[in-house]
């Protein structure tokens, strides 16, 4: 009886274990790591395998207008607005007009509300 109960905690102390090394790794999402290269952003994800990258929840604060992002956040959604002309909508009130620098496509972030 006694080796069930040391055999239930430590079944229960690896599971516990598991959840928060889950938990705590995602603070370390490469999604939130910038970093700047020939004055534009690109989010830091390590290996080429997590090339996603989602609007952070501060994005407004972040980038202010007139940043420049190397990659367009899978969350932005095409659409248009009188003299903006095309831009990319995204979560959190986020917006992005494309433009080409140096004959790459980055996107300026612009103020579309």
């Amino acid at each position: 009886m006694r080796s069930m109960r040391i055999m239930g905690v430590l079944l229960a102390l690896s599971i516990l274990t598991g959840f928060w090394q889950g938990v705590s790794a995602i603070d370390e999402i490469p999604e939130k790591y910038m970093y700047n290269k020939g004055g534009v952003l690109y989010p830091h994800t390590g290996d080429s395998s997590q090339q996603r990258f989602q609007t952070p929840e501060n994005a407004r604060q972040m980038f202010p207008p007139d940043t420049l992002i190397g990659v367009l956040p899978e969350d932005c959604v095409s659409a248009s607005k009188g003299s903006i002309g095309n831009y990319y909508r995204c979560d959190h009130d986020f917006a992005l007009k494309p433009e080409n620098v140096n004959g790459q496509t980055v996107y300026r972030v612009i103020d579309a509300r």
